[in-house]
């Protein structure tokens, strides 16, 4: 990894006495979305901002078109550090090494698709200061493909579920991430210091970090939390985790794969029934739409999909939740 520009002054506090906060982008192959990302931090209301870039060995003009927006924009910000690798390391060695470098309390990661809200830093600097918070913060994201105009909010029972997850201790936050992730990774806010001070994430799974972040903060004794407002909106399109044309991304559910068995399995209790069922039969649905059905995003395919799901105890949970929340 290079580093292409160093900090200048202390790192920590800015004129007013205000917390400087690290704004810190995830890019890889992002030269359609990458401008509007940069703009969306330069748009902020807050002040106080060092703004760190990586590039994960783009094959596009992601690293080009990143270098002339700051020769145009960096006044804006106290320092600006773009790193790049030399060859891919993925998402979780970036991220980490990354989180690692940062110079600041806190930090705000932002993929190289998505859009900060004016006042997203703002919003989660003075919620973390009234509420004493020393490890993550989530919020609301809106959704949307193509046009920002059309986004909304998640589905109500991801809302509800996480409202409920942040009410409780650590270590069953823990043992609920084990079960079910946590859908507003978009949002997450960063304490940097307390990161380093449990060692960060496992950088065994290449290309996901959100369900490592949780499950470290967790598992250390440190809570996760929610704000209930909206801060970023979260474009849903071809990624690591997406394919368009298809159900599924063959090597997002290969890094699945390896997530469970790293840092998820290890602490399932053997008597969980309903969950090693429901691992069974979610594995069996994986080879059955990727192997048999060709993965193809057909109308059928997804009715496949869908019914094979059911077949779940946690499919059933989603179903009855959804309609309860409807």
């Amino acid at each position: 990894m290079v580093k292409e520009s160093a900090y200048k002054k202390d790192a920590r506090v800015g004129d007013m006495g205000d917390v400087y906060v690290t704004v810190y982008v995830l890019c890889y192959n992002s030269e359609k979305t990458i401008t509007d990302t940069l703009d969306s931090i330069y748009s902020q209301t807050y002040k106080y901002i060092d703004l760190l870039i990586s590039d994960d060995a783009s094959t596009d003009e992601s690293l080009d078109i990143i270098n002339d927006w700051i020769k145009h924009y960096s006044e804006r910000f106290r320092t600006v550090r773009v790193l790049k690798n030399i060859k891919n390391e993925g998402i979780s060695k970036t991220f980490d090494s990354c989180v690692k470098s940062c110079n600041t309390e806190w930090l705000k990661v932002i993929a190289a698709d998505d859009i900060l809200m004016p006042e997203c830093i703002s919003k989660n600097i003075r919620y973390v200061k009234e509420h004493s918070i020393n490890s993550l913060l989530y919020s609301q994201d809106l959704v949307f493909v193509k046009d920002i105009k059309t986004a909304k909010r998640r589905e109500k029972y991801e809302q509800m579920y996480i409202k409920k997850l942040s009410t409780l201790p650590p270590k069953q936050q823990f043992r609920h991430l084990l079960h079910r992730e946590i859908m507003f990774a978009p949002t997450t806010f960063i304490n940097a210091e307390t990161y380093k001070l449990i060692g960060g994430i496992s950088t065994k799974v290449k290309n996901i970090e959100d369900s490592p972040l949780a499950l470290s903060f967790t598992n250390s004794g440190y809570s996760i939390n929610f704000m209930d407002e909206d801060t970023v909106y979260y474009r849903q399109g071809e990624s690591v985790s997406r394919s368009l044309g298809y159900i599924y991304n063959r090597n997002h559910i290969q890094q699945i794969m390896v997530l469970k068995r790293e840092l998820i399995y290890p602490f399932i209790y053997w008597y969980d029934l309903p969950f090693w069922y429901d691992e069974l039969i979610t594995n069996l649905r994986y080879k059955f739409v990727l192997d048999i059905l060709g993965n193809k995003d057909s109308y059928i395919n997804r009715i496949i999909n869908y019914i094979l799901m059911g077949l779940t105890f946690s499919g059933w949970k989603k179903i009855f939740l959804k309609w309860l929340y409807r």
